[in-house]
């Protein structure tokens, strides 16, 4: 069901009726500013309203000068002789015989609008109070203070959060030159971007498409729209379940329909796809997934990605390690790992450790080590290397649900220690710590091509 929400403008004394053309090319009169688009509401929806909401200020229960009624009185007759006319049972006999709207079909809020922030508090518990679960709000824009725009969009985002979608909003143009020109605009649309917005934010934050889904499931769009939404859950869910495997095909999707959705014409998304963008670097990579995962708190995730995808993303993009095209799979490679995963924690914590931890370079060569090659000077790999074998114990402390790495694991962090590397031992780590260390471990992995820091 719904309700209409509107604030209520106090109307002229010297106001007269006039016709006002609506979305549907139908005519509504209107005398006080909020009747014309509250009865276009009641005629559009008819039954399915089930109350009308009005926020009224002091002024608008007073009367109004030559008249023997007040702006509320007046909009209360008015709404009951339209639904009179158009059989809406929202009616009652009064005293005098009259029909008048059931008392609990228009339901007044007081409001003072120099109230502050605690009347508008009072505002939205006032509201909500009126509201049953599943109510779908109806708004009408036109009334009110001056902010009254800006507390009506407060309200509405407030009610969404709360399960209390907003179907629809209108406003209506008094034209004060050409008579006969007034018209009601349906401004849904405006009011839906609101939740494009808020859709994108969930997308940026947490990877989530829900919201996005549910505004396009209400509008015609462009498929390309539809097919970057599946992208970005195929994605969501490769990461989420940690199908580290899947992720390589998953990027390259979702990268793909990146490209094709911001080309599409909808007046709005290709504004909003640049600003997500940069949550990842421009095009998403491996590193770029990570640092994601890391902004949207999925800790876990990072940790686990980073630990089984990075050693394909340097083995493949060059610059850092490679493997001999003959070098026999290391002994011991795990059924779970992949080939550059085994061959690259074989180099990181078996060949190359003791360089790394204890940074002696003088009488070493690049390619020193059976099988491999390194491709970029020994800091660089020294950095990768310590940062890989960290949080490789990160990992594994988180994975396992344990406060500590284990006592076979023990000595690595000792070494760490021992040799004043910078690493916090990771049972005293915090989640913002962990955060931290593989922002820079990603970090460290920016040499060039050509093995360059």
């Amino acid at each position: 069901m719904k309700k209409i929400i509107l604030f209520m403008s106090t109307m002229s004394p010297k106001a007269g009726a006039r016709p006002y053309l609506c979305p549907d090319g139908e005519r509504v009169e209107g005398t006080q500013t909020n009747e014309a688009p509250v009865k276009y509401l009641l005629r559009r929806y008819g039954e399915e309203i089930t109350g009308i909401l009005c926020v009224v200020s002091k002024a608008c229960k007073e009367t109004l000068e030559g008249k023997a009624y007040s702006t509320l009185e007046h909009f209360r007759r008015d709404i009951a002789q339209f639904c009179a006319e158009s059989g809406l049972p929202y009616l009652e006999k009064a005293g005098d015989g009259d029909a008048t709207l059931k008392e609990a079909f228009l339901k007044e809020i007081d409001f003072r609008e120099d109230g502050g922030s605690d009347t508008e508090a009072a505002l939205v518990r006032d509201v909500s109070r009126e509201l049953n679960p599943g109510d779908e709000i109806l708004l009408e824009t036109t009334g009110g203070f001056r902010n009254s725009v800006m507390l009506l969009l407060m309200l509405s985002r407030v009610l969404s959060y709360t399960g209390h979608p907003t179907a629809c909003a209108v406003y209506s143009f008094f034209d004060r030159t050409n008579q006969g020109k007034d018209k009601i605009f349906d401004v849904s649309d405006i009011a839906g971007y609101f939740d494009l917005i808020g859709g994108m934010q969930e997308l940026t934050s947490f990877g989530n498409v829900r919201a996005l889904r549910a505004y396009y499931r209400r509008r015609p769009h462009d498929k390309r729209i539809d097919r970057l939404l599946d992208a970005a859950q195929k994605l969501l869910d490769t990461i989420a379940l940690c199908r580290t495997k899947q992720i390589p095909g998953a990027v390259e999707r979702f990268n793909r329909a990146m490209d094709n959705a911001e080309a599409c014409a909808d007046p709005l998304l290709p504004q909003l796809l640049p600003a997500f963008r940069e949550k990842f670097g421009g095009q998403m990579d491996i590193p770029g997934l990570i640092r994601w995962c890391v902004d949207s708190d999925m800790v876990q995730q990072a940790l686990t990605i980073y630990k089984e995808n990075i050693p394909g993303y340097l083995l493949q993009r060059g610059g850092v390690l490679r493997v001999d095209e003959d070098a026999p799979l290391p002994e011991g490679k795990q059924e779970y790992q992949s080939n550059e995963e085994a061959f690259f924690r074989d180099f990181v914590e078996r060949k190359f450790y003791k360089s790394a931890i204890r940074g002696n370079s003088w009488d070493w060569r690049p390619d020193q080590y059976a099988g491999y090659r390194v491709l970029c000077g020994f800091e660089a790999m020294r950095r990768i290397a310590l940062d890989y074998n960290y949080i490789l114990l990160l990992r594994n402390m988180t994975n396992h649900a344990a406060d500590t790495v284990g006592e076979k694991k023990e000595w690595k962090i000792q070494e760490l220690n021992d040799y004043n590397h910078r690493f916090k031992h990771p049972k005293n780590t915090t989640a913002q710590d962990v955060k931290d260390a593989i922002l820079s471990g990603l970090k460290n992995l920016n040499v060039n091509r050509e093995g360059k820091e």
